[in-house]
């Protein structure tokens, strides 16, 4: 288990090795259903439309599940960075407005670009070039933010030109992101043969485009694993922490846990944090 988003009543997760979406009843706290969606679901997992869409990368496709059928009720080609290849934390899903969000690949290879999917007709209605390779996408304020992690800065998409309005510079090989409290939220990480994370998290004003904040999370940079906002608190995952929580009224960390056990996402609802451990094969739910 990797990817969750919390949707429809329920908590959903990309289960790799399975070829799979698993949906979680919070009442039960047991699998109620999985849906098959062909090899390595991957990259992300988003929510919007009456539906949970998920990207495969061995498929090269993104499947749209029916949240109240539980079935397949459509599915979408087009490239999907292979996000088990170690070259990145590119890639990523998200909804917002009134479209489907993804990165996929441009016309010199490099995943560079922007699509958008239509829900209403399952279709790509555009691709946008945005000169990096890119990831993460995020709805927040009315754009669409995405990280160019290998050129240390964030950018905001305006979603209806496709047009960059703004970049964001100085960050230190951003990983993911979530949006909150007038705020992006980006985590810092190192990959693969890419050392230069710093292992904090910044904080970006969604109204100026500015850092506001960057908060240290470990000493010595690890992976990133996620980040996500809810409940009042930032939530933080990293390969040497399993979790921190942040105050977003003081910018300051105000309960951790260092011992470091698993990685995967982080996701909150149901009065409950949702953690997921590819490592282990568990979803651990941690009252708030």
């Amino acid at each position: 288990p990797d990817w969750t988003s919390v949707a429809y009543g329920s908590v959903w997760v990309a289960v790799d090795e399975a070829g799979e979406v698993a949906r979680i009843d919070p009442a039960s706290n047991q699998v109620a259903a999985t849906v098959e969606v062909g090899g390595h679901p991957c990259t992300g997992l988003a929510a919007g439309f009456g539906a949970v869409w998920s990207p495969s990368c061995t498929d090269n496709a993104i499947y749209r599940i029916d949240a109240r059928t539980e079935k397949v009720e459509a599915v979408i080609e087009i490239p999907v960075f292979q996000s088990f290849s170690g070259e990145g934390p590119f890639g990523g899903i998200t909804t917002g407005a009134a479209a489907v969000w993804t990165i996929t690949e441009g016309k010199a290879g490099s995943f560079d670009v922007l699509a958008r999917i239509d829900p209403r007709t399952d279709e790509v209605a555009a691709t946008f070039p945005l000169g990096y390779p890119v990831g993460e996408p995020t709805f927040a304020d009315g754009s669409i933010w995405v990280l160019a992690p290998e050129d240390d800065r964030v950018l905001r998409v305006d979603p209806r030109s496709g047009e960059v309005i703004a970049e964001v510079k100085g960050l230190a090989q951003p990983a993911f992101m979530a949006a909150g409290k007038d705020a992006l939220w980006v985590l810092s990480g190192t990959w693969g043969e890419h050392p230069f994370g710093d292992g904090s998290v910044t904080r970006i004003d969604t109204a100026t485009n500015a850092i506001t904040a960057r908060i240290r999370i470990d000493e010595i940079a690890g992976t990133a694993s996620n980040i996500a906002v809810g409940e009042g608190f930032v939530w933080a995952r990293t390969g040497r922490t399993v979790l921190v929580k942040i105050d977003p009224s003081t910018n300051e960390i105000v309960e951790r846990v260092d011992e470091p056990r698993g990685a995967g996402g982080v996701e909150i609802g149901f009065g409950s944090l949702w953690l997921s451990d590819f490592t282990t094969d568990h979803v651990w739910r941690v009252a708030i």
